[in-house]
Formats: structure tokens, C-alpha cells, sequence
């Protein structure tokens, strides 16, 4: 499901985000140096943040938007902004439509059947390994001109390595909330509409999964929690 909420305001102006944030403390000037007007503009998601030169009952203490994400993450949905200054701006929401029923991603790790909600799935890309890149200690890749953080997802979930048939690297670029991450796996299965199952209380707490299904061979597939490896 799709929500669009649209104005024709006078849009967001990122460098007054940017100093605003800065001032704040909420960012660092290295990371002020950094920041794209794109990633800018999503500041305004941070706890604390305001542009409001005094508090009243209704602005100035930065929860507002802060609640509005958390809300939407809580709800496994994403939300997205576009703007341009004098024209407006326009918040698009994305949430599944039932927890029940999804759309997921089918991917092989070592050997294991995986899958990840479509709804997390940004894009799905194919790289040589001479394109993976070291940023600041961390493997990352180049997307759309924006470093992406780049993880192998056997060795996020602790299995064993497999050999590659393949020269490139098949990878799954997933977003969470203004997260965005990309995980290297072993082969891309294809996509298809899964019956979530519970895992059920006696298994602990799995924060890394959001259940499991049974497949059109009856086996059992686990499903992820997007949302947990983005942010781990």
C-alpha cells in the first residue's frame, strides 16, 4: 500500500536542515561534509531535530517526525521524501498490506533457501569483486553514485562459506526506514507470495528473523527480519 502526501509549499531546504542539525549536535561537521542534499533532507527523521527558533505546544522539540518513523518501521514500511524549494514536497509511504501474507525475495546462503520481503528490496544488482571498496575500514560499493555498506550474508548469520560458481557477485540492496544496505548471496532464486508462520515462543528471541514459511517442495524456508540487518 501506497501513501502519498503532497504540498505545494515551499519545499525543504537541505542547507538549512544541514546547519540546523549541526547546530544541534545531532550530526559532526566531517559528516556535514559528507552528506548528499537527499540525505540532508531526511535529518529532519532525527530525535531531537527542529528548524523551529522557539518551543511551543506545537513545534520545536523534535519528536514529531522522529515518532512518524519509528511508527512506519514499527510497520515494516518505508517512507520516502522528495522536494524541491519554492515547489512543494511529497512523503510517500510504502506498508505491506498484511503481515500474513507477502511477497518475498527467495535468495540461497550456503546452501540455504532465505527469504527477504520484496517490500525491503531496493534493488537487486550483479558486481565484480574488484568493485567492492574499503570506506573507512568497511566493504561498501558504489550504487547510484551512493555508498552503500556492503555485507556477505553467510557470514552475517554465521554459516559456512560455499564456493561460487559465478565470477560476479549477485547482491541484494535492502532499505529499512532511511537505512539502506547491500548483501552479497549466493544465488538469486526468484521472488513468490509466502504464508508467514510463527517460529514460535520455545526458540527464543531471533531478532534477525521474522519467521518462517513451508515452500512448493514442503521444505522450510526461514524469513528475515530486513529491518534487524540493516541496523546490525
Amino acid at each position: 500500500m501506497v501513501i502519498r502526501l503532497e504540498d505545494d509549499g515551499q519545499g525543504i531546504d537541505a542547507g538549512r536542515i544541514k546547519a540546523s542539525a549541526l547546530g544541534k549536535g545531532i550530526i559532526t561537521e566531517e559528516q556535514a561534509g559528507y552528506l548528499t542534499a537527499q540525505e540532508a533532507v531526511h535529518l529532519i527523521f532525527e530525535p531531537g531535530f527542529s528548524t523551529a527558533s522557539a518551543v511551543s505546544e506545537v513545534s520545536g522539540r523534535g519528536v514529531g517526525m522522529d515518532i512518524v518513523r519509528s511508527q512506519i518501521g514499527r510497520l515494516n514500511g518505508i517512507i520516502d521524501i522528495e522536494t524541491e524549494p519554492g515547489k512543494g514536497t511529497v512523503f510517500t509511504i510504502r506498508l505491506p498490506l498484511t503481515l500474513a501474507i507477502i511477497k518475498g525475495l527467495l535468495v540461497k546462503v550456503a546452501g540455504r533457501v532465505l527469504i527477504l520481503p520484496m517490500y525491503n528490496v531496493a534493488e537487486i544488482v550483479r558486481i565484480a569483486p574488484e568493485e567492492i571498496q574499503v570506506v573507512q575500514g568497511e566493504q561498501a560499493i558504489i550504487n547510484h553514485g551512493r555508498i552503500v555498506p556492503l555485507s556477505w550474508l553467510r557470514d552475517k548469520l554465521h554459516y559456512p562459506r560455499a564456493e561460487r560458481s559465478t565470477r560476479t557477485i549477485p547482491l541484494v540492496i535492502v532499505r529499512s526506514v532511511d537505512k539502506i544496505a547491500a548483501f552479497a548471496v549466493d544465488e538469486i532464486i526468484g521472488n513468490q507470495e509466502v504464508v508467514i508462520k510463527s517460529l514460535g515462543a520455545y526458540l527464543g528471541t531471533l531478532n534477525h528473523l521474522s519467521g518462517a514459511t513451508i515452500l512448493g517442495n514442503g521444505r522450510v524456508a526461514l524469513i528475515l527480519d530486513a529491518a534487524y540487518l540493516v541496523s546490525h
